[in-house]
């Protein structure tokens, strides 16, 4: 006997039930339609300027402001210093604006943070990786940081 197909309404009835359902069971909005309003919040992506007017055209605004993003190339091909001028450059526009920053490969200047880039340090938060100190011990420094949701980009510096 062939299954009974089911109409849109039907569909659409039976998934309302199993999304709210989910939703109560982990306490948020994980799943819905992108219809939905707390959807629609989580597919709107937020742009960070960056001084490439080449790579905003290309990403579509810059570095995505929450989310992940990746600056891959050369060593030594200038990936530091784009991302402290994108810093510098978005805290002359907002005054609110704040970075994190996890140093591991010990570049950071600070005499250029601020002559040469032109960060704010009291806007500019460094977690340091030291040389004997175990990774994870950063990356929870790090996830501790970005947990007070005051940060508006994170550098990790570098893979």
């Amino acid at each position: 006997m062939a299954k009974k197909k089911l109409t849109l309404a039907e569909k659409r009835k039976a998934m309302t039930m199993a999304i709210g359902k989910i939703n109560d069971k982990v306490g948020k909005s994980v799943i819905g339609f992108a219809s939905d309003p707390d959807m629609k919040e989580k597919l709107t992506i937020e742009w960070i300027p960056t001084p490439s007017l080449r790579v905003n055209e290309v990403t579509g605004g810059g570095v995505p402001r929450g989310k992940v993003a990746i600056l891959a190339g050369d060593s030594d091909s200038g990936k530091t210093s784009y991302m402290l001028e994108t810093i510098g450059m978005n805290m002359k526009k907002d005054p609110d604006f704040m970075a994190l920053w996890l140093e591991s490969e010990e570049s950071l200047e600070i005499d250029s943070l601020e002559s040469v880039f032109g960060i704010d340090l009291d806007r500019f938060v460094i977690i340091y990786l030291e040389r004997d100190g175990a990774a994870e011990v950063a990356l929870d420094r790090l996830e501790s940081a970005l947990g007070m949701g005051v940060f508006d980009l994170c550098v990790i510096n570098s893979l």
